[in-house]
């Protein structure tokens, strides 16, 4: 099983945008913290905010790291895999300094996730390399298309396909929506 910590979120933003994108995929479930994290039956992956207090039961982790800095010691295990918000400096250098996986994901060319296209109420991100997914698979470049129904930042968007993306949850060419998040 897969814990999915999400972090670097002040208001519940990012968590509540990548919920909605993903609710419903066969395997993932939510919890609103770490009380839900123990193994449940049929369960690949539970999905939980993350303020740094203890890691959950030894799973692999994906850790879905937005711009706001995630205060704490604790060592990662060295399978961990962060999706970070690559225009935060401060998440950059936390990825590096964990000598975790690091999967950036921004607004550049440069960054394993990024936009073909983005509007109000739709966008494109683009899967720049191929990425080891979570469970063994190996995901091939290609283009996520988003419904977006509220407003959302560029990060939510993009942690959202990173997650599906690596958690192997979203077929090539299907794509997603995000109907509830808060800024």
């Amino acid at each position: 099983m897969v814990s999915v910590l999400v972090a670097g979120d002040e208001k519940g933003s990012l968590f509540s945008a990548v919920r909605s994108a993903l609710q419903g995929r066969k395997g993932i479930l939510f919890s609103s913290g770490t009380e839900g994290l123990y193994p449940r039956q049929n369960a690949r992956a539970v999905i939980s905010p993350f303020g740094g207090g203890t890691l959950p039961l030894p799973h692999r982790y994906l850790l879905l790291l937005g711009p706001v800095p995630l205060t704490t010691s604790l060592p990662f295990p060295p399978d961990t895999v962060a999706a970070f918000f690559a225009e935060a400096p401060i998440a950059c250098r936390q990825v590096r300094d964990w000598g975790i996986t690091a999967v950036p994901c921004g607004i550049s060319d440069k960054n394993t996730f990024t936009f073909s296209s983005r509007t109000s109420d739709r966008a494109v991100v683009s899967l720049q390399r191929s990425v080891p997914c979570l469970f063994g698979g190996i995901a091939e470049p290609r283009e996520i298309p988003f419904r977006i129904t509220q407003p959302c930042s560029d990060f939510q968007i993009l942690a959202a396909a990173a997650a599906a993306v690596l958690l192997e949850c979203i077929e090539e060419g299907e794509g997603l929506e995000i109907s509830s998040a808060r800024e």
